[in-house]
């Protein structure tokens, strides 16, 4: 059976979508499956047009109105990371049988330039290695230093690795060094942490980040690498008055991690909720039926304390879209993904979608302006080769 699902990203309210005959196909575009657009002309009879997803009352079997709740619809986070390239590997390595965390994809096929070889790192990447131990006193400072060998071939000033520490109560990241473009070097950094700043009021942690940008990379071979980088000898030490030193040493040999772990960094977090009563910048057309919006009013997403408006001040109580990275904090943007639920194919002779919806934005691209975007698309897969 032919199955097709609709994805909204960002802001959107939608109403409906149908199907429609051979004369309205729309053009395919961005890419293989994704379909856009159709006839501003169409104007088949009603009899012509099956009604898969429309509002309360409609007869269809997928409701867009969200009045009801749901209705099977669900919301992500798009920045949510849930795959890791960290890894313990020879790859790279002069010395025969030495290996080290190694941050890459085997899988990347080599470039045309004849230096490149097999493997490397990709796009969008925001991988941790991660170190963190509960301290001998909590309530007194503690001293973290770290000392590896590093090898790092990145985009100059656009992919980064990234030496980090968290800090309780602080969202994002603590950068004490950044690495750019490529090169070998004996890192040397450290942290104090105040019994204030210690995570859970009792550790510390450190990590190593890759962090890549949407293009240049061995993923589309235009900054071709032998991976992000390459981590090895690591010793963190932590000092605290009147307490022994902690002393942790990392050198892979054994095949695994040791002392630091795969970490998943926070993504910026998913606002999508129902809303009523939302206002609108004319009053002669405010909808104030339930739609989704992405109001970072503090309870969507816990921990954020809620964004207050500056001069744009139409969501509710005052609260409006997060601008400032959410829970990963404000290197990180929001994208939040919509997703109706998976609707079958209803009619073989049917071989086009229409799609309606309606979306508030208030956005004009001014000097202030939080650059709030949307987009939409329509994904479908042929599950029985028909």
């Amino acid at each position: 059976m032919r199955r097709i699902a609709v994805i909204v990203a960002v802001s959107a309210c939608l109403l409906g979508a149908g199907l429609v005959f051979a004369g309205e196909r729309p053009t395919l575009s961005r890419g293989e499956g994704m379909i856009h657009g159709g006839s501003a002309t169409m104007s088949k009879a009603a009899g012509d047009t099956i009604d898969v997803m429309g509002p309360t009352g409609s007869g269809a079997a997928f409701l867009g109105d969200f009045e009801a709740g749901w209705n099977g619809w669900t919301s992500v986070d798009a920045t949510a990371v849930t795959v890791s390239h960290w890894q313990v590997s020879s790859y790279n390595q002069t010395v025969v049988g030495n290996l080290a965390a190694w941050c890459g994809d085997l899988s990347f096929a080599a470039c045309d330039d004849s230096l490149d070889v097999a493997g490397g790192y990709g796009n969008d990447w925001h991988d941790q290695l991660a170190f963190r131990t509960t301290v001998g006193d909590p309530s007194v400072a503690a001293v973290v230093s770290i000392a590896a060998s590093l090898q790092y071939d990145v985009e100059l000033g656009y992919d980064y690795v990234y030496l980090s520490t968290k800090i309780e109560g602080s969202l994002g990241y603590t950068d004490l060094e950044a690495w750019t473009d490529a090169g070998t070097v004996t890192v040397d950094a450290g942290f104090t942490y105040q019994p204030a700043d210690l995570l859970d009021g009792s550790d510390v942690e450190l990590l190593f980040r890759v962090v890549s940008d949407g293009i240049w990379s061995d993923e589309d071979c235009s900054w071709p690498s032998a991976g992000a980088c390459q981590l090895d000898d690591i010793t963190v030490t932590i000092s605290q008055a009147g307490q022994p030193d902690q002393v942790s040493f990392t050198d892979f040999q054994d095949g695994t991690l040791g002392d630091w772990e795969l970490s998943y960094p926070t993504g910026v977090g998913d606002f999508a909720a129902l809303w009523s009563g939302l206002e609108d910048e004319d009053p002669c057309s405010t909808n104030y039926s339930r739609q989704v919006a992405f109001v970072d009013d503090g309870v969507v997403v816990p921990g954020t304390g809620g964004s207050d408006c500056i001069d744009w001040c139409d969501g509710p109580y005052g609260y409006i879209v997060n601008t400032t990275g959410g829970l990963a904090g404000p290197a990180f943007h929001l994208q939040n993904n919509v997703l109706s639920p998976v609707m079958a194919w209803p009619d073989a002779g049917s071989d086009g979608v229409r799609f309606a919806f309606d979306v508030y934005r208030h956005e004009d691209l001014s000097y202030d302006s939080p650059g709030i975007f949307y987009i939409w698309g329509i994904r479908s897969a042929d599950t029985d080769g028909s």
